[in-house]
Order: structure tokens, then sequence, then C-alpha cells
């Protein structure tokens, strides 16, 4: 019997024994933890998938994701009110930078709970996630949460980051890297005890003492089978780099904010990257405006 259709016999079992109708349940997801944030000391609950189907995210793999949400608020609705700073700290990446879709399958999470269609993990829950690779943080900051409840939710593979590795309990070094976006916080985070991951626009800005993602250099290998974003707790410490990824629109953004123009089109160019990016955001502002008849002078 595999660890997941393990899980699923004591779900099917659990589901019969409480006459709980499996249509009306989403067996995929659990209730891990529900409490305050120790960001700002609002609700938050924490919600894993992966307990009956395998995770379709191409670059982590079959990974159970963890995902950190404001209770009774919507991941969209939280992000254009702030409320997200529950789970997100003050990550600089909130909002248009981040990768996460909040539309998508992180939505669809969050609502699928707020129906009330969540069960609550029981032991064999724990223990399965005790068995399988986890990835902390699919959406919201672990250390959100406190270091001895989390801790408990992972077994002999797992990655993670948080952005809010200056301030939160130093313990979560040894569970997550720090995420960090320039060499300052890169120098910051290793004098603090952290092994690092670090977002750069270029290859070439990649320093001697740091890697480079595996799956950036081979997407074949998927983070379910490398495992180095673990913090220091693995023999094999590694500074992780990687090239900014996601939609062209926030890969822009995240150029502007690497060079201290969210607001400015026109600006010197830090990186050739961002000089390239900027040039095509010239361009289809322009292209733009007088499409919608911003450049009639008439």
């Amino acid at each position: 019997m595999t660890r997941r259709t393990k899980v699923r016999a004591a779900m099917q079992d659990r589901l019969r024994r409480h006459d709980i109708d499996p249509t009306r349940v989403n067996i995929n997801t659990r209730i891990l933890w529900e409490g305050q944030s120790l960001f700002d000391g609002e609700d938050l609950v924490v919600l894993a998938s992966g307990f009956q189907l395998p995770s379709q995210n191409e670059k982590t793999g079959d990974m159970v994701q963890v995902s950190y949400f404001v209770r009774h608020t919507p991941p969209l609705e939280a992000l254009r009110s702030g409320k997200d700073s529950t789970v997100c700290g003050d990550c600089p990446l909130r909002g248009d930078i981040c990768y996460v879709q909040l539309e998508q399958g992180v939505g669809n999470t969050w609502q699928s709970w707020n129906d009330g269609k969540v069960l609550d993990a029981v032991e064999a829950d724990y223990e399965y996630l005790k068995s399988v690779e986890v990835r902390y943080g699919a959406y919201g900051d672990p250390a959100s949460v406190p270091f001895d409840i989390s801790s408990e939710w992972h077994g002999s593979v797992w990655t993670g980051y948080t952005h809010a590795w200056r301030y939160c309990d130093q313990r979560y070094s040894t569970l997550l890297h720090a995420s960090v976006e320039d060499k300052d916080g890169y120098v910051l985070a290793k004098t603090m005890g952290w092994e690092s991951y670090r977002i750069i626009e270029d290859e070439d800005e990649r320093m001697d003492t740091e890697v480079m993602c595996l799956n950036h250099t081979n997407p074949e290998i998927q983070c379910v089978e490398c495992g180095l974003c673990s913090g220091t707790s693995t023999r094999a410490r590694r500074d992780i780099a990687n090239k900014v990824h996601g939609t062209k629109y926030k890969i822009i953004r995240y150029a502007f904010l690497r060079g201290g123009l969210l607001f400015q089109v026109l600006g010197p160019a830090p990186s050739k990257t961002f000089k390239r990016l900027k040039d095509e955001t010239i361009a289809a502002v322009a292209s733009f405006v007088f499409d919608n008849g911003g450049g009639n002078t008439s």
C-alpha cells in the first residue's frame, strides 16, 4: 500500500464512521492549524493540499503544498486591502510582483475551506506529512506560525523560504532559506546564520558562493528531487540564486523594484534585463496611449 493510498483509506474510513457525504468534502486538503499570526496577531489558517491527488506544479513536483491564509478574507481581497500582511508580513514582493496566482489554485483552496469543505488534520494526516515531501509556503510565509508547530509538518525532504528572516524566530533558519533581494541582504542573512535564496535578473549576477537553482539549469530537476532550499538542517547546505520568473508583467515590476524605480519608467538601468524590459515597457505604454487617442493633440 502506497503512502497516499494509506491516507486515502484513512479518510474514507473517517467519512464512513462519521457519516459524512464525501461529495461535500475536499478530501485533498486538510486544516493543519488555526491561530494568531506572529506578524500582526490577526487570525490565520494553515491548509495543506496533496493528500488525495499529486501536485501538478511543474517546478516543485509532487509535494504536499502548505499555504497560509487570512481567515475569512479571500486572498485577492486580503491583497487589495493590505490584510495579507497577516500571512505575508512585510515581504517586498507582495502584490504585483509575487509569482503566486491568487485567483487560481490558491484562491480555490481558500474558498473550499471557507465553504466548510475542509476537515481538520488527524493523526493519520500528520503521520503522512512526515513520510512525504512538503513545500512550505505555496502561499504565505511559514514564519507567520510558531516554529514548534510548523516544524512538525515535514519528513526527510521539504522546501521553504521566509522574507521575515531578520526578525522571526531564528530557529526557522534550520527549516527555511532566507529570501533576500540583494547582496546586502545576502551578507546580513549569512551573518545571522541563514542559508539564502536570492532572485537575480541576469545569470552573471550570481556570486561564486551561490548555486543556480537546479530547476533553472535543468527543468527536468524538480524541487522534490533537489530539496536544497531547506535551511541549515541538511548536509548539502547551499545558497541558491534563481532568475526572476513569472509573467512578463511581474518580471517588469520586479526589475522596477530592484532599480528603485517602481513608479518611474525613465531612469538609469541597473542591469541588462532591466534596460531591455524598461525599453519594452516604454514602447508598450506609448503604443497604448496612441492607440487610445492619447497622442492626438488636435
